[in-house]
């Protein structure tokens, strides 16, 4: 693996890592609805991602979620 793609799988890494805590952050302002899409696309890619730390990471920000995205 060469360096950019272990520089870019290291950032995807951490994005996934508190991509929680972010769509959090956004429903206190209201955002993540009006991006909403966009957040569930991203986190759908981060889970069916090869890297098993990625997967890891969404599965453990699936109920921030489902506590924020359930009932739309």
């Amino acid at each position: 693996m060469d360096i950019e793609n272990q520089s870019q799988i290291g950032v995807i890494r951490r994005i996934a890592e508190i991509i929680g805590q972010v769509v959090f952050k956004l429903q206190k302002v209201n955002l993540h609805m009006k991006y909403k899409q966009e957040l569930i696309t991203f986190y759908k890619e981060l889970a069916d991602h090869d890297d098993d730390e990625i997967r890891q990471a969404a599965c453990y920000n699936l109920p921030c979620f489902n506590l924020l995205y359930k009932s739309v």
